[in-house]
């Protein structure tokens, strides 16, 4: 695992309250002595704060929700065991982000440049046969 990747998973295991001692240990050390690591950790913290703003906007108070539900003739019940879902959704589906935002964007960009290679590798191996045939139908 590359140091960035160990530094982001320490981040944001600190922010989800999941980081054990000797990770906090290393967390606060590194952050100590690197400011690039200290400007992740606040970028981080202000992503997450702005992702917690914008779930919460989209989530109807559980009030409107029973009163729509009702007027649709659904039972109450039914519409607060609804909001909870969606809400317990988009809130996974935060955590999930945040916490591997860095792992997918490290693995599309490995996966483009190993289709690039692939690419062009293969394109210069058929120039290369084309070449060869060229010559051979010549002699």
């Amino acid at each position: 695992m590359s140091i960035y990747m160990e530094n982001s998973k320490l981040i944001n295991d600190f922010l989800e309250g999941t980081i054990d001692k000797s990770g906090e240990n290393q967390l606060f050390n590194t952050l100590a002595s690197n400011e690039e690591l200290r400007n992740d950790l606040r970028q981080t913290i202000e992503i997450d704060r702005a992702m917690s703003k914008r779930i919460s906007a989209f989530v109807p108070t559980s009030h409107s929700t029973m009163s729509i539900f009702n007027q649709l003739g659904i039972a109450t019940t039914a519409a607060v065991t609804t909001g909870v879902a969606v809400t317990g959704f988009k809130a996974l589906m935060t955590g999930f982000l945040t916490k591997y935002t860095a792992a997918i964007v490290s693995s599309l960009l490995t996966l483009a440049v190993t289709s690039g290679a692939f690419i062009a590798y293969n394109y210069s191996k058929e120039k290369v046969n084309d070449k060869n045939n060229l010559q051979k139908t010549c002699i």
